[in-house]
C-alpha cells in the first residue's frame, strides 16, 4: 500500500509538520479583531462540547472497524444537510 505524504499546498494547512499555513494565517488576522476569551461561565459547555466530540470520533472509528463500510457510511452522510 502506497501512503502519500502530505504537503503545504494541501487545503492551506501545516501539511502535519508544525508550521501554520497561509490560510490559517489569513483566518487569525481576520479574526483576531473580534476576538473574545470564554469566561469561566462557558468552561463547563466546552468541556460537554470536547467530550461529545471526541465520543462521537470514537464511536464513528469503532464502528468502522466492527462493521461493514458499506453499512456505516450512509449514516456519515447524513451530516451533509446539516
Amino acid at each position: 500500500m502506497e501512503v502519500k505524504e502530505p504537503t503545504t499546498g494541501e487545503g492551506g494547512g501545516s501539511g502535519g509538520r508544525g508550521r501554520i499555513g497561509p490560510g490559517r494565517w489569513l483566518a487569525l488576522v481576520g479574526a483576531i479583531p473580534y476576538w473574545i476569551w470564554p469566561t469561566w461561565a462557558d468552561a463547563p459547555w466546552i468541556a460537554v462540547l470536547a467530550f461529545s466530540a471526541s465520543a462521537a470520533h470514537f464511536c464513528f472509528t469503532k464502528s468502522m472497524s466492527t462493521s461493514d463500510v458499506s453499512i456505516v457510511m450512509p449514516f456519515d452522510y447524513l451530516r451533509l444537510p446539516l
